[in-house]
């Protein structure tokens, strides 16, 4: 004969409290995000050959002429007022017209605008570029058209804010976090160029991949959501014109303007600046032709 096991107060309050959990309704959640982006840049190139030079570096940097704004109104990004990069570039030896290059590009947090009124996150991003550029004589003497193709490692903070705004038990709560996520991009640039004397006149075109991120999400507890970081995000035009002049032992430096079209953001015109350094020099005599 079995023996009714017996029924304790704990048994009855955990049965309780499973019914009356099964029957509350869901709670709703707002989520909230924004994500430090790079600002929208052409290609890194104007297009003149490297000279003598198989390997320089170069410094430079973007600053905008006025705070973006959205054009999309459902994207979460905040962008740099400035980025400042650094790279190395290779050109093989006897082959003028095509070198590779590597790039790092710091994102400044500090001063940055959110496109919608979003918190800004704390930390600095940065992008990681690899390049390969090749030109192309058209025509005349000394009219080019340069080819260039980009892949890019961005990493990125962004903030995750969530609250609870219906049926929140008389409990209402917030948080707010930031996380960092790893984004891929890619771009590929034309850049029509002409050399005059010890100068370079060019024009860019380039698409590229903006990083973006969802700005406001709601939920409920039934349903398992992912609160999401940043994505790759759509494509954008990027044009602009810059001037670049050969210095001295192998020294150049160059200015451009450039203005961007589509995306999630409206952005004024941006300026720039980049001197490029020697590091190794091939012999005159020994320069392919």
């Amino acid at each position: 004969m079995k023996k009714n096991l017996p029924v304790t107060e704990a048994t009855v309050l955990f049965v309780a409290l499973a019914v009356i959990s099964a029957c509350l309704p869901a709670q709703t959640i707002e989520i909230r995000r924004s994500a430090l982006v790079p600002a929208a840049t052409p290609i890194n190139r104007s297009g003149a050959n490297m000279g003598n030079n198989l390997i320089e570096a170069n410094v430079g940097g973007e600053l905008a002429t006025a705070d973006p704004s959205a054009n999309d109104n459902s994207s979460g990004v905040v962008i740099p007022h400035s980025q400042l990069r650094g790279g190395l570039r290779f050109r093989p030896p006897h082959l003028d017209n095509i070198d590779f290059g590597l790039s790092y590009m710091r994102l400044h947090s500090n001063g940055a605008t959110s496109i919608a009124d979003q918190p800004v996150p704390n930390d600095d991003g940065a992008a990681y570029l690899a390049t390969v550029h090749a030109r192309l004589p058209v025509g005349d003497e000394g009219l080019f058209v340069g080819i260039a193709s980009e892949v890019s490692l961005y990493s990125l903070p962004y903030l995750i804010y969530e609250r609870c705004i219906n049926n929140c038990n008389g409990e209402p709560f917030s948080s707010v976090n930031e996380y960092r996520s790893l984004v891929p991009g890619f771009g590929m640039g034309l850049n029509p160029n002409y050399q005059v004397g010890r100068f370079t006149l060019y024009g860019q075109m380039t698409v590229r991949t903006h990083p973006n991120i969802a700005r406001l999400d709601t939920v409920t507890t039934d349903t398992l959501v992912d609160p999401g970081g940043p994505s790759m995000g759509p494509l954008v035009l990027i044009v602009g014109a810059g001037i670049e002049a050969a210095l001295p032992k192998g020294v150049r430096l160059g200015i451009r303007s450039h203005m961007v079209a589509g995306g999630p953001v409206a952005y004024k015109p941006a300026v720039s600046a980049m001197l490029t350094i020697p590091l190794v020099r091939q012999e005159p005599s020994k320069a392919s032709l």
